[in-house]
């Protein structure tokens, strides 16, 4: 129990480290995103935003309003995630990353549950 706990917060720690790198390399980067990325992220994230809301027994009206008053946060979330993404893209092109074909189906599978 203590392991999986410890693991937990090391896989968590890692996360977060990896945030902090990438913001700070797009702090002060001008780094242009299409729009469609950015809308299609916001879409998900409202999507799971309302999800969760439904879950927690909102009404209809309390989740539009909760919604309204996350839609600017969604929006910068949905543009710095974009812009990492982009970056990321740009690092692994410049340095001819590239995953195997039977490494990306094997992770696929696992995030799928398959394995």
């Amino acid at each position: 129990m203590f392991e999986k706990a410890m693991e937990e917060r090391l896989v968590s720690l890692r996360a977060q480290m990896k945030r902090k790198l990438l913001d700070a390399l797009l702090d002060g980067m001008e780094l242009p995103v299409p729009e469609i990325l950015i809308r299609r992220s916001m879409r998900g994230r409202r999507q799971e935003a309302d999800r969760f809301l439904r879950e927690g027994g909102l009404s209809e009206e309390e989740r539009k309003a909760a919604l309204a008053r996350m839609e600017q946060e969604c929006r910068r979330q949905a543009e710095q995630e974009a812009r990492a993404a982009a970056l990321l893209l740009a690092l692994a092109r410049r340095e001819r990353l590239s995953v195997p074909e039977a490494e990306l189906n094997r992770r696929v599978r696992a995030m799928a549950g398959e394995t």
